[in-house]
């Protein structure tokens, strides 16, 4: 059940009687995002079937994972990631990127993940076989939000 920006405000205005409306609804909003980004009360879990056809050439054969998808939320935290249920690590990037044949390593299964944008990530090593994966990240609503659940 998703709840109006100005439903909140209602119960806000009271208090700062000569304070815009519009100077209320982003004082609000911040709130609210400040809230679920400290909290994480706002959990989405997601499972990919991830098959050699969701394998991108223009990414050396990578595999992305796009959360910007979910309408009208923006990631904040990726809590739980597995592959057939084996749990994965998160790398920092450059640590990946540090070994000159990591496009290469297709020795193993996936075991690692990391952050390539705000709303990205990016499994590794390169997946060879299909693979079931299961996602838990942390949300809050974006900024030009004016429904929150």
């Amino acid at each position: 059940m998703s709840t109006a920006l100005s439903s909140f405000v209602t119960y806000v205005q009271p208090y700062v009687v000569n304070c815009p409306v519009p100077t209320l609804n982003r004082a609000v909003r911040d709130a609210i995002i400040d809230f679920c980004e400290r909290t994480w009360i706002r959990q989405i879990d997601f499972t990919w079937n991830i098959t050699e056809d969701d394998v991108m050439e223009e990414l050396n054969d990578a595999v992305d994972l796009d959360l910007s998808g979910v309408e009208g939320l923006r990631p904040i935290e990726v809590l739980s990631a597995q592959a057939d249920g084996v749990n994965l690590e998160l790398k920092e990037r450059k640590a990946i990127e540090a070994f000159p044949e990591w496009w290469n390593d297709n020795d193993s299964s996936v075991s690692y993940w990391y952050l390539v944008d705000n709303d990205t990530i990016r499994l590794y090593p390169v997946p060879v076989q299909d693979f079931t994966l299961f996602l838990r990240a942390a949300f809050r609503p974006q900024r030009d939000a004016t429904t929150f659940d």
